[in-house]
């Protein structure tokens, strides 16, 4: 959950708005594992979130 000014976002509000961003957006984890995918970086990179989420940032040539 994200936490703002002390309030915790509503984890389906956060996910609808990620998913209406026009914005590609993608999270990683402490171990670079992405976490989150949403469709625009789906169609910025071609692959879908089916196909990167839960594998390194190494897709897409991002290091940490």
């Amino acid at each position: 959950m994200t936490m703002m000014n002390n309030r915790v976002l509503d984890p389906k509000f956060a996910s609808l708005l990620l998913e209406s961003m026009a914005d590609g957006v993608f999270t990683l984890n402490e171990k670079g594992k992405i976490t989150l995918w949403n469709r625009a970086i789906e169609k910025i990179t071609g692959y879908s979130a089916d196909e990167v989420l839960g594998k390194s940032c190494d897709i897409l040539d991002f290091n940490l």
